[in-house]
């Protein structure tokens, strides 16, 4: 295999490949042969691209140039069994990512920090092509060769870090807090963001900016004199007395002046004291007043320096990305950078969420037409009208850009509106049903497809769920039909038949013995899994209703009672029903806060059911007492289409048709 790719890669008649090197380690290969006999050549080979490579790239950067090329490498490794670790290989990866950094800031002019990272990064994206399931496997002694492993440490001074600490502040506007750490600590930032600008605004006279910066940064008081004077006397010049006068008797460096130079403080009061300014416009003034503001400039930017944006948040990522690739971190975890570890998510007791958490909004021409929590917690799922789905931080509704899908921009997508959601127990896989009646399941940590069922059903999907052992995926739709889908075989395996309406929701048992199912024809039907049988129809309070029995939606599951479930209907009456068809319990509330329920969830522990009528209300039904307690808040969405209970915390999620899902806390 690997002599066949080497000569492909080679061969003319893959032009298309666009490769530099083909370097290939394969047992059987005469090119493995050779790699052993020169221990390590085509590393060392590697490295010196990888260098070359990134600095060019950095001046192209730089120069905000388009680079004509960067080269490219693929590397064929063999199977596993021929190699011994893959922590060292990744560990010559670092140090190679370092080696670079250095390789770049030996150009002349010094290539700054962020350009050197982004290009080192850039090229070694490049670099590591991933062959199938091998990925980077090479030999200990090979790695050994090439660079050492070996991690030189170094010393972080405390003024270094106070001084990141400010540059945050600066940056995010915290002056108050900015000017209080430099007087407490001593220790100032003395950078500015740009020392040409910089320049630029003192030679221009744009005092504004020039002030803003010099009280920012340590500069000598003597200094400080020397440009406070220019200023009032420039001002002075332009018949502009009333802030000259300002400066010279309510800022510091000229308090100073008045203490210890009391006739160069007096020569400023004499010339503000003046009525009459004949030289002000002419040649020879306006030439003194430029070659003063050229020697400040060059008098101040002795005293600043400027350093890259956002060094802290830079270090930071630096930092996790080592860890990510030391294996310390996992790279699809959400990271909790306070505490150092990945984010916990402690359970919690029983309650009605009360309160707005946060609110994820949608673009316009967008909105939701489906959301599902992860198994964990850490993600809530979004299917959109124009066939996005997203994964979600719940508790700050950001995007989970942890995901390099996601934060590279390439989504998972639908061709029609995604109407349905589901994740599979561990929550590895995500289903989605669209409009068009089509179904895909998703790698969530990758957003990779795996599975395709172009034609699932006829019309559109309503409701999904993966089996338990996830090898099946149970969907219903708007052609009446539930149906029960082989994830190995992409094929579908069963058909249930027997509403006479779209089905509106559908779950598995706990054992997965059955499955329930609700519709649109006022119906709850339990089926057995193994023969697709109907056995059992239940028309919740049939009596009542007669032939306008009201229709049924939000099959849930109870957690801690699998011989029940809870059925609500597009009335003011929920029910809960055993796996008998038996009603257990009927709950109606009053309607004054209830013409009929849209949508209900069960909370974790299985306590309480919350449920949102027409009214925009939630009401909080307690499973065991039946006691209903309604939320003083209204949920701000109109006409709520669905909710979804976060299987840990005391979270709720709602969506309808304005393009927003606000989350909702206890």
């Amino acid at each position: 295999y690997g002599a066949m790719l080497a000569a492909s890669v080679a061969s003319a008649d893959y032009p298309q490949l666009k490769i530099d090197y083909a370097l290939v380690s394969y047992p059987c290969s005469v090119l493995w042969a050779l790699a052993l006999q020169r221990r390590g050549w085509y590393l060392q080979r590697l490295a010196a691209t990888v260098c070359d490579a990134a600095a060019a790239y950095a001046v192209a950067l730089a120069t905000n140039s388009v680079p004509a090329h960067v080269p490219r490498m693929l590397f064929v490794a063999g199977t596993a069994d021929n190699f011994t670790s893959i922590a060292a290989y990744d560990r010559w990866w670092i140090q190679l990512h370092a080696k670079a950094i250095q390789t770049l800031q030996t150009l002349q002019p010094p290539v700054a920090s962020d350009v050197a990272d982004r290009a080192v990064s850039h090229v070694l994206a490049i670099a590591r092509i991933t062959n199938a399931d091998h990925g980077w496997l090479r030999r200990e002694s090979e790695v050994a060769d090439a660079v050492p492993c070996s991690i030189p440490t170094m010393n972080i001074e405390s003024a270094d870090v106070i001084r990141l600490i400010e540059q945050f502040l600066k940056e995010h506007n915290l002056h108050s807090t900015l000017e209080a750490l430099q007087t407490e600590t001593g220790i100032s930032l003395n950078t500015v963001d740009n020392t040409v600008s910089f320049k630029d605004d003192i030679v221009k006279g744009n005092w504004d900016a020039v002030l803003a910066s010099v009280e920012q940064a340590h500069v000598p008081q003597a200094k400080r004199i020397d440009l406070y004077e220019q200023i009032i006397t420039e001002l002075a010049d332009l018949h502009d007395i009333s802030p000259a006068r300002a400066l010279l008797r309510q800022t510091e460096p000229m308090e100073l002046m008045r203490s210890a130079q009391p006739d160069r403080y007096l020569r400023l009061e004499q010339l503000l004291s003046r009525t009459s300014f004949d030289s002000a416009r002419s040649p020879q003034h306006t030439a003194r007043n430029e070659s003063r503001r050229l020697k400040i400039a060059e008098q101040l930017l002795a005293e600043v320096c400027t350093a890259p944006a956002s060094r802290l948040l830079t270090l930071l990522g630096h930092s996790i990305k080592w860890q990510q690739l030391q294996g310390i971190l996992s790279p699809n975890v959400p990271y909790d950078l306070f505490f150092g570890r990945a984010q916990m998510i402690a359970p919690a007791e029983d309650k009605a969420p009360c309160k707005l958490l946060t609110t994820i909004k949608f673009p316009k021409k967008q909105c939701p037409n489906s959301l599902a929590f992860s198994p964990d917690g850490a993600y809530l799922a979004t299917g959109s009208a124009d066939g996005f789905i997203e994964l979600w931080n719940p508790t700050t509704g950001k995007i989970a850009d942890e995901l390099k899908y996601q934060a590279d921009g390439a989504l998972m997508m639908m061709e029609d509106a995604v109407t349905a959601l589901a994740f599979s127990d561990n929550g590895e896989m995500i289903c989605s049903g669209a409009k068009d009646g089509k179904l895909k399941v998703w790698r969530s940590k990758t957003g990779s497809c795996a599975k395709r069922f172009p034609a699932a059903h006829s019309q559109g999907v309503t409701c999904l769920a993966f089996s338990r052992d996830h090898s099946q995926i149970l969907s219903g739709g708007h052609d009446n039909v539930l149906r029960i889908h082989g994830l190995k075989s992409a094929k579908m395996l069963k058909e249930l038949r027997g509403h006479s309406a779209s089905v509106t929701s559908a779950i598995f048992s706990e054992d997965m013995a059955n499955i329930i199912s609700t519709s649109d024809d006022g119906s709850v039907r339990i089926w057995d899994t193994s023969t697709s049988d109907c056995i059992h129809t239940v028309v919740p309070d049939s009596e009542k209703h007669g032939l306008s029995a009201p229709a049924t939606h939000s099959a849930l599951a109870i957690p801690g009672s699998p011989s029940e479930f809870v059925v609500c209907t597009k009335s003011p009456s929920i029910y809960i029903l055993a796996m008998d068809g038996s009603v257990r319990k009927s709950i109606t509330v009053d309607k004054k806060s209830c013409n009929e329920f849209l949508t209900a969830a069960v909370t974790p522990h299985g306590k309480h059911i919350l449920a949102v009528s027409d009214m925009s209300i939630l009401h909080c039904i307690d499973i065991t007492s039946g006691n209903v307690d309604i939320v003083s808040n209204k949920i701000p969405n109109n006409d709520v289409i669905g909710i979804a209970c976060h299987p840990v915390l005391n979270i709720a999620a709602f969506f309808s048709n304005d393009r927003r899902v606000p989350i909702w806390t206890a």
